[in-house]
């Protein structure tokens, strides 16, 4: 969609449509179009509060759109569902990040095993979004892209050539999945 500059500085006393009703005007776009209110003056007040006019534009601008349009997935859902119903409408619910932070103690050998498989199980039943480990070191690192691989996108310190001299550092965990878009360079 092309970038419009929206001007938020009109004032409706200082109109020259003194008896002009700005909400009431907001509401009938926002009802016509099935949008909101912040969206119908964004569109009245670039378009002078001309309200057939703003409306002709919103179907316009979205008739552009068409093969531009976003599909929301619900990250929430449980994998036993069929995927189509995890397709919801924009507004119908909102959608949850998960993110969960855990200092795995890598520096304590004591039951180092056993800690890394419990925290690989935990993972894997209950998939969070985003893991950010506290404390990792090169073993559980590796342990953790043997058995992750195929639910996470890891990140780790150690990626950098440079980074041969760190003994723990901090690693993120990022699922995979096709609404979550991960830009590599920002790691």
């Amino acid at each position: 969609m092309p970038r419009r500059i929206v001007s938020m500085d009109v004032d409706p006393s200082t109109t020259a449509d003194e008896g002009v009703d700005y909400l009431a005007r907001c509401s009938q776009f926002a009802e016509l179009t099935s949008t909101n209110n912040a969206l119908a003056m964004a569109y009245l007040q670039d378009r002078g509060w001309d309200l057939e006019r703003a409306v002709e534009d919103y179907f316009e601008d979205k008739g552009n759109d068409r093969n531009n349009s976003v599909i929301f997935i619900d990250l929430t859902a449980s994998v036993d569902e069929p995927e189509s119903s995890n397709l919801v409408a924009p507004a119908s619910k909102p959608c949850t990040l998960n993110v969960l932070s855990w200092n795995i103690d890598g520096l304590d050998q004591s039951n180092f095993t056993a800690r890394l498989q419990t925290i690989v199980s935990y993972l894997c039943k209950d998939l969070p979004h985003v893991v950010c480990f506290q404390e990792v070191v090169s073993t559980s690192l590796e342990f953790f892209r043997s058995e992750l691989a195929e639910s996470y996108d890891i990140f780790s310190a150690t990626d950098d050539p440079f980074a041969d001299c760190i003994h723990y550092f901090v690693a993120i965990l990022v699922r995979k999945h096709p609404a979550l878009v991960v830009d590599r360079r920002s790691f």
